[in-house]
């Protein structure tokens, strides 16, 4: 079951269609989804199954990925969660 939250995640291209990245929504302004090149139409409640399916779509159709950046949560970015 999913985290309730204001906030959904996608899938969209970027860097004209070499890569691919998560994408922070609130629901509020879904709207806004059509100014991003999505990938497909779904919606993830969590990040990290976005994440993960994101770097399995890379891997699978051989695209780069972008780390997530959260427009609304700055504790989510992901670059902040790396392992060194």
């Amino acid at each position: 079951m999913g985290e309730l939250t204001d906030t959904f995640y996608f899938i969209a291209y970027v860097k004209d269609r070499t890569a691919i990245t998560v994408i922070d929504l609130a629901f509020c302004v879904d709207y806004e989804r059509d100014e991003f090149d999505y990938v497909n139409m779904e919606n993830f409640d969590n990040h990290n199954d976005a994440i993960e399916y994101a770097r399995e779509l890379s891997d699978k159709y051989d695209l780069k990925y972008e780390l997530f950046d959260s427009r609304y949560d700055s504790s989510l970015n992901e670059y902040l969660n790396l392992e060194l």
